[in-house]
């Protein structure tokens, strides 16, 4: 089940120009209806800190969790979450 989802988040990430903070809010929207344990045992752990890590910030208003932890991450912190992202579809994708 994540393999679509995890691929969804990946273009989300890749197929804008928009600044990485919102391409990364996108991608989170398509992980959200994940759950630990649509993932395999190895990658549960991971998929729970990558989650924790994007929903850190209390939101404010109308917000999400979500908008609100992506919306304040330097450059550099949202790049890293990226990344975290790619390599956790990556552990679904066959090597071609």
């Amino acid at each position: 089940m994540p393999h679509q989802r995890l691929w969804q988040a990946v273009d989300a990430l890749a197929a804008s120009a928009a600044p990485i903070q919102q391409r990364l809010y996108w991608a989170g929207q398509y992980l959200l209806p994940l759950r630990p344990d649509d993932f395999a045992l190895e990658e549960r752990e991971k998929f729970i800190e990558l989650m924790d890590d994007l929903t850190t910030r209390e939101p404010t208003g109308d917000e999400g969790s979500l908008r609100a932890t992506t919306s304040s991450l330097s450059d550099d912190d949202a790049v890293g979450l990226a990344r975290r992202i790619v390599s956790l579809d990556a552990t679904y994708r066959p090597l071609s």
